[in-house]
């Protein structure tokens, strides 16, 4: 897939398939002006495990897909991981909300074992993930430490976190990487580097003293 830029974020894009990362400047109005031909749907996040199916109607998910055309699913983060599937087999999208709670209840790996379920061959899935709090930002205690090694796929601990100062510092990105390795087998994963800790062009819960503002991103086929 080809990578851009515009003043509203970065993405990736092909023939079949649009992906888009947006900044602070992504707000949906200018998503829409954008892409004029696009329908953007959203679901109600929760930190869920929840799957469904795209819907003009806002319901409660973490996950959500389609095979139609010109649907753009949206996926709202600040500090969270935006991460994007496609099939092309099937020749569906998703877009997942994955954040520490999402990665701790296995919300990327039940998206991947109902895709496969459904009739995805995994040897066929492509996957982005954009802009998030990375390694050297995501401080936690022992109890959201505990978690994540419990969802981690690895026995090397080691490889994902770093322990410094009574606090444990983890790499979210690393943990889904090996829970997308561990449920389909892709290696190949495309995941930013970019911390919206530190990055100012993007929104982040952390640094913005909980701020209640959000980066979106969205998924889409285009044929």
């Amino acid at each position: 897939m080809k990578y851009f830029q515009s003043d509203l974020g970065f993405g990736y894009r092909d023939e079949k398939v649009l992906i888009f990362f947006g900044n602070k400047k992504g707000e949906l109005a200018q998503f829409e002006n954008e892409f004029p031909d696009l329908k953007f749907l959203r679901v109600k996040q929760t930190h869920s495990d929840i799957f469904l199916p795209a819907s003009s109607e806002l319901r409660e998910a973490d996950a959500h897909w389609t095979a139609e055309p010109r649907k753009a699913l949206l996926i709202a983060t600040a500090d969270c991981m935006p991460l994007m599937i496609h099939c092309e087999q099937t020749h569906r999208v998703t877009a997942i909300h994955a954040g520490w709670r999402g990665v701790a209840n296995g919300i990327i790996e039940k998206t991947l074992k109902q895709l496969i379920y459904t009739g995805s061959d995994e040897k066929r899935f492509r996957i982005f993930c954009g802009p998030s709090i990375q390694q050297n930002s995501f401080e936690v205690d022992r109890d959201v430490f505990d978690q994540l090694v419990a969802m981690s796929r690895s026995p090397q601990v080691s490889s994902y976190s770093v322990f410094q100062n009574n606090k444990y510092y983890v790499n979210l990105n690393k943990i889904a990487q090996n829970q997308i390795v561990a449920t389909s087998g892709v290696m190949n994963s495309v995941f930013s580097s970019i911390d919206t800790k530190t990055n100012e062009d993007f929104y982040s819960y952390r640094r913005g003293k909980l701020s209640s503002e959000r980066n979106l991103s969205f998924i889409c086929l285009l044929t």
